[in-house]
Order: structure tokens, then sequence, then C-alpha cells
């Protein structure tokens, strides 16, 4: 049963480096400028936070991004008026923008750990087979850890996937 286990945790291990591996290989994807991996990132009306190389930060809807322009343009709200700010390439820091759907391992391994102790007491207090006094390492615990591992693995994807994360992308010194 315990080799059971340890397979176990050695697939969900690689599951999550692999989750991990492609994410980052997808933020590494070639761009000349911040402002084209932006435009291959946001669309027009995402809130976006421009930070300037003076620290000054402007919050607004995303109007349009012209990376071969090297401009992003966005729609302020000030003073119950809009108004539309540019922001040249040379003046920005980063790009700060918010989003869901994005594959967090930390929260699947932490999903996996808390489901798996969880789930193992869980099994331990409910089978019959253990007396009650030291570990009891019979069929509940070990059935009861994978069980709840797998349900933390699930939970812990659901829950990195549902909750908004902020993106940033660095804009080098031009």
């Amino acid at each position: 049963m315990r080799s059971c286990i340890l397979r176990f945790i050695f697939v969900i291990g690689l599951f999550i480096l692999t989750a991990a591996t492609a994410s980052a290989q997808n933020e590494n994807a070639v761009h000349t400028n911040c402002l084209e991996k932006a435009a291959a990132k946001l669309d027009s009306g995402d809130w976006v936070s421009v930070v300037t190389r003076t620290s000054e930060v402007t919050t607004a809807h995303l109007v349009f991004l012209q990376p071969e322009r090297f401009t992003i343009s966005v729609s302020v709200l000030q003073d119950g008026a809009s108004s539309t700010r540019e922001f040249a390439l040379e003046e920005i820091a980063t790009i700060q923008y918010r989003r869901t759907g994005k594959l967090r391992p930390s929260y699947m391994v932490l999903g996996t750990l808390i489901g798996g102790v969880v789930g193992s007491i869980i099994g331990r207090a409910t089978d019959p087979d253990c007396d009650g006094e030291g570990l009891c390492f019979e069929f509940g615990g070990s059935a009861g850890f994978v069980i709840g591992a797998v349900g933390g693995l699930v939970g812990g994807s659901v829950l990195s996937l549902a909750l908004p994360a902020t993106e940033k992308i660095t804009c080098d010194s031009p």
C-alpha cells in the first residue's frame, strides 16, 4: 500500500511540474518589447495599471495598444469626465493586469497536501481496524489519504483557475 501512495505522489508531482513548465514556456514567447507582449495578452477594455518610470500609477481601461508606434492608450475617469491618456514606451516601467484561468502549482500542491492529511485523518478515524493507539497504516488511512489528496488536487486546481492573479509585464529601459 505504501508503494501505491508513493507512486501516486510521484504522478501528482509530475503533473504539477508539467503544468508549471508549460506555464513558464507560454510566458517566454518572443517579443521585441513589452508592448508587443501586452498586445498578445490584453484586449481593449481590460483594466490595466500603467506604472511609469517616475512611479506614477494610472489605473484605467485599455483603449488600444500600438506596439509598432511604441504607445499604449488608456481611458481615465477623472472628476466625472473620461479622457484618454497615451504613454510612450520610454515612460512605462510596468503594465499590470488581473487575469483568471492561470494554473498555479502552489495552489495544487497545497490542496493536495491538505486534502491528503484531512483524508488520512478521516480514513483513520473511520477504519474499524485501527484501535486508536499510535499510527495506523491500514487500508482506511491510506485510502483516505489518496482520496483526500485527489480531492485536494482538484480543489486546488479549480481554485487556482478561478481566482484572479495580478500579472506584471516589465518594460526594459530603452
